[in-house]
């Protein structure tokens, strides 16, 4: 016990996380995790002279159980003479009002509650419970989505006003400690199912790889956590300087130096055309590398040229200026752009003057399943797609991907090929983000999008054109 509690307090001083600290929140769920690092605050508090408080949060999602967690909790800590604060939340309605999946969900209202009480106090440090464990879980998970070096830095010890305790700790040294301590804790029984990527990668692929390929696997994988931390932290250092000399943001647009921008080294180069999408999206969901290669296209190009972006966004180069700034208004008669965000549903339903979309989530696809080419039906490859997407008329640098290299036709190119009449090219409906297009309504879809052995979970699109006269 008292190496573990030793161990615990060099973690907190070697990252200052108490340092002066008045007050903390702790977000205790009433598992093993959120118990060991309860009671090791309770023997640190007399040293610091923090003021603890537990918060918890009842998520709606489990009935009688989560019942029992928070009363279990909120008896240990009356039993302690610790401050308690209950939030009882359900997730599920709250997940489908905000278009976000129950994790997020579940992870934006226990920030927020936490947050509430920690400035009810006056400020001071929120502590969560997460463990070494999670830090490896957290690289796997974000490496098989796709992530850059900033997602593979693994859990930070310490995030602005937020502490992790006992991130030096795995789950052994956790349930020893608790043991001989004589402590109890809750078992949420959804951590043992394997519906989520986190549970899977936690339950079945570390044990797999620490059993048959290397028993230290997850302290090596921590370790190149913590080594692509110290390079991300060093990349953003240099991205920073080099942000101050060749961008400038004038009259709701940001401007970069083109001959600046082209001296830098191309991860530099990437790294500020993604904060200038993300400055002005207001945020980096969904922005991908295919993005950040469009932006890089137009500062290849020549002057005059522009591509659309997510989030209504567009890029253009006019002269020595890279500009990303909200789409402009379209002028032209007859043009259509809707945007569609799928995240947090299973269907949707998009009419305009033209027609009516309905769209349809389906998970988990039958590996047997046999897609059927229609002209108005189409389904997708929602893993690749994502979640945001929009139904319009041409623009200017449209292309599609017409092979499974990767090879693109221009838009327009392939209206030529088919030899569609040019009053017609502006009628035809798209289904695009930027300026991919993924299907040509009424054509042919992506080759990026198809559906192949590999698709987990598809998009199905039915258009009904509108009759004339109705």
């Amino acid at each position: 016990m008292e190496k573990i509690q030793k161990k615990v307090e060099h973690y907190i001083e070697a990252y200052h996380m108490l340092d002066g600290v008045e007050n903390v929140v702790a977000g205790v769920s009433g598992g093993a995790d959120s118990m060991c690092m309860l009671n090791l605050l309770l023997q640190l508090r007399e040293r610091y002279g923090y003021h603890l408080t537990v918060v918890h949060i009842h998520h709606g999602l489990r009935g009688q159980s989560a019942d029992e967690d928070m009363k279990y909790v909120e008896k240990f800590c009356g039993e302690k003479k610790i401050e308690f604060f209950g939030f009882h939340y359900k997730v599920e309605e709250l997940a489908k009002v905000w278009h976000m999946s129950d994790e997020e969900a579940g992870r934006k209202i226990r920030y927020e509650a936490f947050e509430k009480i920690l400035g009810q106090n006056g400020g001071g440090k929120i502590a969560v419970a997460h463990n070494s464990g999670d830090s490896s879980e957290t690289f796997l998970f974000q490496l098989f989505r796709g992530s850059g070096i900033k997602g593979l830095t693994g859990i930070a010890p310490v995030r602005e006003n937020i502490i992790r305790p006992i991130l030096c700790l795995d789950r052994e040294e956790i349930l020893e400690y608790l043991c001989e301590n004589g402590i109890d804790y809750r078992t949420d029984e959804t951590n043992r199912e394997n519906h989520y990527s986190r549970n899977k990668i936690r339950n079945e692929l570390l044990p797999y790889i620490s059993q048959n390929i290397n028993e230290k696997a997850a302290w090596h994988i921590r370790q190149t956590a913590e080594a692509l931390g110290e390079i991300e932290t060093y990349l953003e250092k240099q991205t920073d300087q080099a942000w101050q000399d060749i961008a400038e943001y004038k009259e709701g647009e940001c401007w970069l130096d083109r001959e600046k921008l082209n001296e830098q080294d191309i991860v530099i180069r990437k790294r500020i055309c993604r904060r200038a999408v993300a400055q002005m999206a207001g945020k980096l969901k969904d922005i991908t590398s295919v993005h950040i290669d469009i932006v890089l296209d137009i500062i290849r190009g020549e002057s005059g040229r522009k591509a659309d972006l997510p989030y209504g966004l567009e890029v253009y180069r006019e002269y020595g200026k890279i500009g990303i700034a909200k789409r402009k208004k379209q002028e032209k008669d007859g043009q259509i752009c809707i945007d569609c965000n799928m995240e947090g549903e299973d269907g949707k339903e998009i009419r305009c003057d033209r027609g009516a979309f309905f769209i349809k989530k389906i998970k988990n696809m039958p590996a047997n399943r046999k897609i059927q080419e229609k002209m108005y039906t189409k389904w997708l490859d929602y893993d690749i797609l994502k979640s945001t997407f929009q139904i319009r008329t041409r623009r200017p640098g449209d292309y599609i991907v017409v092979n499974q290299e990767g090879g693109r036709k221009k838009l327009k190119d392939y209206f030529i090929d088919l030899k569609i009449p040019r009053e017609e090219r502006d009628r035809i409906l798209l289904v695009a983000e930027g300026s991919e297009v993924f299907w040509v309504v009424g054509y042919r879809i992506s080759e990026r999008v198809r559906i192949t052995e590999k698709t987990g979970s598809m998009l199905q699109i039915e258009y009904i054109p509108a009759v004339a006269g109705i």
